[in-house]
């Protein structure tokens, strides 16, 4: 592979004192480990009531999954459990009196209806009731949530770690607030999310436009903990309904994935095989005209339980908020679990995806009209500015890979991970230019994009806990790879494109053919090795975590013959430190600091290489997560920078459009972030997001007026969101949920100048949702759900840049029927 040796790549002595010292640590610690097993106390309000729904509450609270087989629990009813208990205990005392006995078989299992000692569980009695064995599963980082609130997450340290216990800023959106919310993409389902601005450019069908910290992420999307490919163009489009959760890691992130945006991650959770049989299918509708159909089958396929599956496929169409313009997607994900131990587990997991939007050019707008005032009126947020018949965006999106994971003992993982997935995409449209001097001629230019990227990666490690004196660790120890080969192709108008009457427009002009303009191949490939402890001492928890990485990179002109690539080859150590205080009452404050880093494609007029960009971190904040409670309240103060930023070269010999990295910007912010579930009947999330981004190193102007002291473009001050839901659970309306959310976002500048504001909007959400199984049991299983985003149906203008603006999203109404059995 031909890798840079540590002498030749400058490994500075530090990044090795740095490994060898976690290291040795690890080396000496094996061979003292231990496992401690402790009874964890929750805090359990389940009123006397019929059993099922008594157990459905109980796992609720208890924070596991609980199925059992409704018939056979008809008629009984269970205690009341008020206070604070062990799981058994709580259990112990739901089941008295019920003739139904129980044993805890693990941490992860309870058998109800076998008889058990009077020491282990609910006495035995004379005919005792056999209920089908109820597995008590504990939350983990990579499986399903009961509810909104997570109680773990891998994505923050690649173990299998409570969310308080990692020192840095996470949220987890669960799959069911994905359905609570009718989330339709990923950026939908991150509305409600502090320090990212989901639509950070509008509507837009083709792709999510996320940032996150300021920092955009579009290209850096994660699927199970690898990147997934993206190119300039072919950019992926996960469908949320094979999600378990997404997972937003927020500030740099290199120290464990490597190169990276300062800004953080996303990380999608892929569904997998289940254990307990799923069987869910679902159809809908909505506005703009659509409609939709999604399935979920889950299971054993043998009575060994060594075998599982699970098939997920969605599909849905239909009209857009632009004329002219449709949205069609296939999605398609099977999947299969061997375990041929108890001790050793592999999951393949593998999707197909098929978008075509059929003419996308509509969301790209001249600023008089949209921003500016214009004469001729205010330019329609539904007005379609390409021709009907060319413009499209055609994705093919396909995934296949594995998970296997070995444990040799309780404090010993072997963990690998590989995928191979592509992207591919067919663009052609007829691009807006600007406007004529009559602000309604509006010239157009045709164009093609044609966009294959590939990408193979893997990702192996190994995870030990051990005691080394008054300490215990988790030490984790791997390295990853990733290669990645994309051909990105751009075609432009050979001859001039007719002009449109933007007012009145009047399709089907004769458009010219394109020819090549830009044809690059461009490979990268990236090695990591990294390091991170995970320390205990009394209530203290210290966080290491260190890594180095060789990246290459490689970009070839193929328009040009027998064309030289240009190549990169850089190497850089990052890291991750953090120390967390754990009260016993469910408080973590905590503070860290961290780095990142980016390559970054390119020379300067001279020839130059550019070097990559890089992020520095300081964080500070506390997270509350009471023991047995279903809530989470997090917040946090950051100051981040990132350096080497690409600025415009102004020097005199310099020639047009060439660059230099003489920039930087700082980033000072909060987020607020409180999840509550369950607590009377209400689901309640609630955040907010301040941002201070300023370029701090420039040597750019516009028209000699420097841009270094000015706020950065596109990024909002201010983000606030509420989202309140309330279940009835008895009388007339029992099932019935109603759901309303609120979200603000302030101006944004639209200029480099801070002279043009884009002007801040209040946008309104609402839900109903209704248990129909409640109103009659025939029904059991089938809810009916109906979201409005954007309920008034505001028309306002979410961003702007080099003189173009892009509208937000218009109302959208989805209803969908669900049936589970």
């Amino acid at each position: 592979m031909g890798w840079p040796s540590a002498a030749k790549t400058g490994m500075r002595f530090p990044t090795v004192t740095f490994i060898a010292g976690l290291a040795l640590t690890t080396a000496v610690g094996v061979g003292t480990a231990s496992a401690q097993v402790q009874s964890e106390v929750r805090t359990f309000h389940i009123p006397a009531q019929p059993l099922t729904s008594a157990l459905n509450a109980f796992g609720r609270q208890a924070g596991v999954q609980v199925t059992l087989a409704a018939s056979t629990s008809r008629g009984l009813t269970a205690h009341a459990v008020e206070g604070q208990y062990t799981t058994h205990q709580a259990l112990s005392r739901l089941l008295q009196g019920t003739g139904i006995a129980f044993r805890i078989t693990s941490d992860r299992t309870a058998v109800i209806g076998e008889r058990a000692s009077t020491g282990n569980g609910a006495a035995p009695v004379e005919n005792a009731i056999s209920l089908d064995t109820i597995n008590v599963q504990g939350e983990n980082g990579w499986g399903p949530v009961n509810g909104l609130v997570a109680q773990r997450t891998v994505t923050g340290s690649k173990t299998d770690t409570p969310v308080i216990e990692v020192p840095q800023s996470i949220s987890v959106v669960t799959a069911d607030q994905i359905r609570q919310q009718g989330a339709q993409t990923v950026s939908e389902a991150l509305r409600y999310t502090p320090g990212v601005d989901s639509e950070a450019f509008g509507y837009d069908a083709r792709f999510n436009h996320l940032t996150i910290r300021g920092f955009q992420v579009d290209k850096y999307q994660y699927v199970d903990g690898m990147k997934f490919p993206a190119g300039n163009y072919a950019i992926p489009r996960i469908e949320p309904y094979g999600l378990e959760r997404v997972e937003v890691l927020r500030g740099p992130t290199s120290g464990l994935y490597g190169q990276n945006v300062p800004g953080g991650m996303i990380n999608l959770i892929s569904k997998r095989p289940s254990e307990e049989t799923i069987r869910e299918v679902q159809i809908g509708t909505g506005y703009p005209a659509q409609g939709q159909g999604a399935f979920d089958l889950s299971g054993p396929a043998n009575a060994e339980k060594s075998v599982l599956y699970r098939l997920v496929g969605a599909g849905s169409f239909g009209d857009t908020q632009i004329d002219h313009t449709t949205d069609k997607r296939m999605f398609f994900a099977p999947s299969v679990t061997f375990k041929p131990t108890e001790d050793t587990k592999l999951t393949i997991l593998s999707h197909v995806q098929r978008d075509n939007v059929e003419g996308w050019s509509g969301t790209f707008l001249p600023m008089q009209g949209t921003l500016l005032p214009n004469p001729n009126g205010r330019i329609p947020t539904s007005r379609f500015v390409g021709e009907p018949g060319y413009d499209h965006y055609m994705r093919d999106q396909n995934a296949i890979g594995y998970e296997l994971e070995h444990r040799f003992s309780d404090t010993l993982i072997f963990r690998s991970s590989a995928r191979y997935a592509d992207v591919k995409v067919d663009a052609p449209n007829v691009y807006p230019s600007g406007l004529q001097s009559d602000l309604r001629t509006l010239d157009r230019d045709t164009l093609r994009f044609r966009d294959y990227v590939r990408n193979a990666t893997t990702d192996n490690n190994i995870t030990t806990k051990f005691d080394l004196g008054p300490t215990s660790h988790t030490v984790l120890a791997g390295f990853d790879y990733q290669w990645i080969r994309d051909r990105d192709r751009f075609d432009g108008s050979a001859g001039p494109t007719p002009p449109l009457d933007i007012f009145n427009p009047v399709y089907g002009a004769a458009l010219p053919g394109v020819i090549p303009m830009i044809d690059n191949d461009i490979e990268q490939r990236q090695l990591g090795i990294y390091l991170q402890d995970q320390i205990r001492l009394s209530n203290w928890l210290l966080t290491l975590g260190g890594r180095e990485d060789w990246a290459h990179g490689r970009i070839t002109n193929m328009i040009v013959p027998n064309s030289a690539p240009t190549a990169t080859n850089d190497t850089a150590f990052t890291g991750r430190a953090g120390l967390t205080y754990l009260f016993e009452n469910g408080l973590a404050p905590y503070v860290s600091y961290s780095t990142s880093f980016e390559p970054t494609v390119g020379a300067t007029y001279e020839g130059n290489l550019f070097v990559p960009t890089t992020g520095q971190q300081y964080e500070a904040g506390v997270k509350y997560q009471p023991a047995g409670s279903r809530m989470l309240i997090t917040a946090a103060g950051y100051q981040l920078t990132q350096q080497n930023v690409l600025t415009a070269d102004n020097r005199p010999a310099a020639p047009p459009f060439s660059q230099i990295q003489q920039g930087e910007i700082r980033v000072r912010g909060a987020e607020l972030e409180a999840k509550v579930q369950a607590w009377n009947g209400w689901d309640l999330i609630g955040s907010y997001t301040f941002s201070d981004a300023v370029v701090t190193k420039s040597n750019s102007d516009v028209n000699g007026v420097p841009i270094q002291g000015r706020f950065v473009t596109s990024i909002p001050r201010h983000q606030t969101a509420l989202w309140a839901k309330y279940t009835f659970d008895a009388g007339p309306l029992a099932g019935f949920g109603l759901a309303a959310g609120i979200r603000y976002r302030s101006s944004v500048y639209a200029d480099d100048l801070n002279q043009l504001t884009v002007p801040p909007v209040t946008l309104l959400d609402a839900s109903l949702s209704y248990d129909l199984g409640q109103a009659n049991p025939q029904w059991k299983g089938l809810t009916f759900n109906v979201n409005a985003s954007n309920l008034l149906g505001k028309d306002y203008v979410a961003n702007c840049q080099y003189g173009v603006c892009y509208y937000g999203p218009s109302r959208t109404v989805t209803a969908r029927l669900t049936y589970r059995w």
